[in-house]
């Protein structure tokens, strides 16, 4: 699937996102409140947690939608296996929305703070950057994000990331599910 059809696929389907960790979920959470995705509120089936292929389906896949549904996955991690079942694999599109290195690099990426990132990270993670250099502590706790993000400065941390940012061919980025 190229940018154009997945962009086109989340304005015209039902979407489950499968967030990998509590950093994204409130980021798409924050993003659905705001009413900033392609996608409307009333075709998200529902942001879980879950990131099995096997719960995906008992829980999410049973059923007839009256439309496509698309299994938008939010993750950093480039190597974790995600196969549906024969029963699913050609009833529902998969696609990988890829916050690599880390979703924190929003967070330097806000603080203006990506110049001295970039000197130290071959040695540091983007989230121990942020504890490190930046104070925050608890930058992975959704009671901090959710009072860190504003609409305004998610949605301008985003579209700077994916401006410095190379996403590989096949994959997808936060910016290429906002309106």
């Amino acid at each position: 699937m190229d940018i154009s059809e997945f962009r086109f696929a989340l304005s015209s389907s039902y979407v489950l996102f499968v967030c990998e960790g509590g950093a994204e979920r409130i980021v798409i959470r924050k993003l659905i409140e705001s009413e900033q995705l392609l996608c409307r509120p009333e075709n998200i089936v529902e942001v879980t947690s879950l990131r099995s292929a096997s719960a995906i389906e008992q829980k999410f896949l049973g059923y007839d939608y009256d439309k496509d549904l698309i299994i938008a996955r939010v993750l950093d991690s480039k190597t974790e296996r995600f196969t549906l079942g024969n029963l699913y694999r050609d009833r529902f599109s998969v696609c990988n929305i890829r916050t690599s290195p880390e979703i924190e690099m929003l967070v330097i990426i806000n603080e203006h703070q990506l110049t001295e990132f970039n000197k130290v990270k071959s040695r540091i993670k983007p989230s121990q950057f942020c504890i490190r250099e930046l104070g925050f502590t608890n930058v992975k706790k959704p009671d901090f994000l959710e009072t860190y993000w504003s609409k305004e400065t998610l949605l301008c941390a985003i579209r700077e990331y994916k401006r410095i940012h190379r996403t590989p061919p096949g994959e997808f980025c936060l910016a290429d599910m906002l309106r």
